[in-house]
């Protein structure tokens, strides 16, 4: 504990001489980092002296150490960061348009993208791809953080850059877990993508047996209740 806070002190005194310019170099970036984890593990407390500079702190790639904790999975120090004031650029994108939150659902980490959640992370933000938290974690097949996301208000509809959606994602990849998850949650299988092939094809080409079946249960129910919602109009 002694042996950190004495480090702590060192980078303290680092830290206040950059404070001006809030950029480090890739090196310095990874040293703080460890001493943030080193902390987060001892006692949340011994971040107090560096509460004034932690949340602006960069690294060449534009990532904050919030970023870089929630990359690594790291639940403690992004606990810790939070706790000091990291809510502040939660919702922060670093030079490929992530945020902390799709960092954590490109990882799986659940406990980090529900803590991010609960703190107020934009589910809804893209990256420079446009691709959402929801997009990354359905084309991995991340099943569970999938539902996590859905339920914290993440759009099922939404279109990336090149025409695609959650679901043409999922299914391309042949994820079915992910594939029922996202049309229980109104995902359009008969969409097509920017190349103009549906979800059901993509599958097809793929040879996903299983997907398949999926998509076509559900556009079956798709066009019964569309036939009854026409049939109800006439009435």
């Amino acid at each position: 504990m002694e042996d950190i806070l004495e480090r702590l002190d060192t980078l303290e005194k680092k830290v206040a001489q950059m404070a001006e310019t809030y950029y480090l170099r890739e090196a310095e970036s990874k040293e703080l980092y460890q001493y943030y984890a080193a902390a987060a593990t001892a006692a949340t407390t011994t971040f107090a002296p560096l509460k004034n500079h932690v949340v602006h702190l960069l690294n060449e790639h534009g990532d904050f150490a919030l970023h870089v904790a929630c990359e690594r999975g790291d639940a403690d120090t992004v606990l810790a960061l939070l706790n000091h004031g990291a809510y502040v650029v939660i919702n922060k994108a670093d030079d490929k348009g992530d945020t902390p939150l799709l960092l954590a659902s490109s990882g799986k980490y659940k406990e980090i993208v529900l803590l991010l959640l609960q703190m107020g992370a934009d589910v809804h933000h893209t990256d420079n791809y446009g691709w959402t938290a929801l997009m990354i974690a359905s084309y991995k097949g991340y099943a569970e953080i999938v539902r996590i996301l859905l339920q914290g208000g993440a759009n099922v509809h939404h279109v990336d850059n090149t025409g695609w959606t959650a679901l043409q994602r999922a299914s391309s990849w042949g994820h079915t877990e992910t594939v029922r998850i996202l049309l229980e949650n109104g995902a359009d299988a008969r969409r097509k993508n920017g190349e103009g092939a549906s979800a059901l094809q993509l599958a097809s080409r793929k040879g996903h047996t299983d997907t398949l079946h999926a998509l076509r249960g559900r556009q079956v129910q798709q066009v019964q209740q569309e036939q009854q919602e026409q049939q109800e109009k006439s009435a």
